[in-house]
């Protein structure tokens, strides 16, 4: 269904070599970024966009046409020919509109002046794009147009019943052959029939119309939507999120299909009753699945809004605490690996934390704790997901915000929840935010408890706060390098200060058996120079870039370029 924003995960390649105009979209962004809506990876370089949309998929690119290796509407046709499944905004100058429209015509979906910069308008900007370039794909993708007639409803060009299911039962097959789960909806609309009987036709099918493009701005770029009949319609849900988004996602839906109130002057009032069947194994067939989500729907009182079916959609447990509507979530999340660059081999993987790079982690204790254990929820099932399909992740990392140290149950409650997927707290090593070792004597006691429970406690970006003499009051397994540190390290060529304090670092860490890892690993010279130093360990998009939990078991037996 949708994401948390839930709708939409989208996923958006900035390409833009001006470090001010990209900060300027990511700031603007950052909202819709801190909310889980959207994801922003950045690249500087026409050649480094191209690698990234052959490498991943992404809903939309924020394109410069003034790059280093790649200049004008060109650049719109390289990223074209390469993949014309994401959507392409351009980024252009006031004095360049002409170029703009010239993209327009070579397939880009809409354009940006950089002087008019505003959160909320770049964000619907982005989702007309990523709607209107899905349109056009699967326009393009029918060439037959008896086919296309033949699989889309009518009057809102959505898919129809027959093409609905045979996708579902594409992502059946799929389901079974990795043990996988995806989910079925059935959507009914009270008040829709109401409004054509008492309006006539003309105005129940705008009604019609309108709702189906409400429902389809709020869905991710994997997810189906259908329309069955009159006042129904199916949404084929993959991947399946975690419960908690579900839910927000559901009454995100529920009260935007209520606030649909007047078609012109005609005043309408809209119920939706969902039904969520989830596929989780077992012999069912996409109609059955389709029957059964029906009939949770139809459970639901007629002309009152609801959810029904959920429970089935995660595991009982007696010891795992619940996912609400209330708790936040973490969807599609990114995994960085690191790399032992004396093999070249990745050797852990990091779940990226919801909060951007550089931005500050919740400083409020129970609101951190909520946020860590969804994660550690999305991390447990995509290691028991990979488990499944024969992939062994031995080490994973999630980072610990210094406030949830103040929360006297975090141990147990986080040993509760990765106890329902079965990871064992010695293959996850936790990222412990620097300002806990600043102050340690209120954090100590939690993190001596879960150092006692099993887990490896790694202090994250170390830049200079830290006096060498706390690294031995907490039994860390490992040091993160900061990027600060590692900015001032390259600025000062590798001398005066800052290798100072990274040679008095490296000997206290080797004093104490522990291992560093260096963060913002993000450019060839970076990268040489940290190997004279002698750095074993290392992350950033230099050597791999952040990866969806689906790509990870294909690039982790990828030796990894470092020359």
């Amino acid at each position: 269904m949708s994401h948390a924003q839930v709708p939409s995960a989208l996923s958006v390649l900035l390409v833009e070599d001006s470090p001010f105009d990209s900060r300027l979209l990511i700031e603007a962004l950052r909202p819709a970024t801190l909310s889980g809506e959207v994801v922003v990876q950045t690249v500087k370089r026409l050649s480094l966009a191209v690698a990234e949309l052959q490498r991943v998929s992404f809903s939309c690119v924020l394109l410069d046409l003034g790059l280093p290796d790649g200049q004008g509407v060109d650049n719109v046709r390289a990223l074209r020919e390469v993949d014309n499944s994401a959507a392409i905004v351009v980024l252009t100058g006031l004095d360049d509109e002409r170029s703009a429209t010239q993209a327009l015509q070579l397939g880009a979906q809409d354009y940006l002046l950089k002087g008019e910069i505003d959160g909320e308008r770049l964000l619907k900007l982005i989702r007309r794009a990523v709607q209107r370039n899905r349109q056009t794909v699967e326009l393009e993708q029918q060439l037959d147009g008896s086919f296309f007639q033949a699989s889309r409803d009518p009057l809102t060009l959505l898919p129809n019943r027959p093409l609905l299911l045979d996708r579902a039962r594409l992502q059946l097959a799929e389901a079974r052959q990795r043990d996988g789960e995806f989910g079925f909806a059935c959507l009914l609309l009270d008040g829709l029939d109401a409004a054509r009987g008492q309006y006539g036709a003309v105005v129940g099918d705008e009604l019609t119309r309108r709702l189906a493009e409400l429902m389809a701005e709020s869905l991710r770029g994997s997810d189906t939507l259908a329309r069955l009949d009159q006042e129904q319609f199916a949404l084929l849900v993959y991947p399946l999120p975690e419960p908690g988004a579900l839910i927000v996602a559901a009454q995100q839906l529920i009260q935007r299909v209520e606030a649909l109130q007047q078609i012109g002057h005609c005043a309408v009032q809209l119920r939706l009753r969902i039904g969520l069947a989830v596929f989780a194994g077992g012999t069912e067939s996409a109609e059955e699945l389709l029957e059964r989500a029906r009939g949770l729907a139809a459970s639901l009182p007629a002309g009152r809004s609801g959810l029904a079916g959920l429970e089935a959609s995660e595991p009982a447990s007696a010891t795992a605490p619940a996912l609400t509507a209330d708790a936040p979530t973490v969807l599609d999340g990114r995994w960085q690996p690191w790399v032992d660059t004396e093999t070249g081999l990745c050797a852990g993987l990091e779940l990226l934390p919801p909060w951007p790079v550089g931005a500050a982690a919740p400083a409020d204790g129970a609101q951190a704790v909520e946020l860590v254990l969804a994660c550690a929820h999305y991390l447990g099932r995509s290691w028991r997901e990979w488990a499944a399909a024969g992939f062994q992740a031995e080490r994973l990392a999630l980072n610990l915000p210094a406030a949830c140290l103040r929360q006297r149950d975090f141990p147990a409650r986080l040993q509760a929840v990765l106890a329902v997927y079965g990871l064992p707290p010695s293959q996850l090593q936790l990222e412990v935010e620097e300002l806990a070792l600043r102050n340690p004597l209120p954090h100590r006691e939690t993190l001596l408890a879960l150092h006692a429970l099993g887990y490896g406690l790694v202090l994250d970006g170390d830049g200079g706060d830290t006096s060498l003499s706390q690294l031995s009051q907490i039994p860390l397994a490992g040091l993160k390098l900061s990027r600060g540190l590692l900015r001032n390290l390259m600025d000062d060529q590798l001398q005066g200060s800052s290798r100072r304090y990274l040679n008095a670092l490296l000997g206290a860490a080797r004093g104490l058996g522990i291992a560093v890892i260096a963060t913002g690993v993000d450019s060839a010279e970076t990268l040489s120079a940290l190997r004279v130093i002698g750095l074993r360990w290392m992350q950033g998009e230099r050597l791999v870039a952040p990866l969806e939990a689906h790509l990870v078991p294909v690039q982790w037996p990828r030796p990894v370029r470092l020359a």
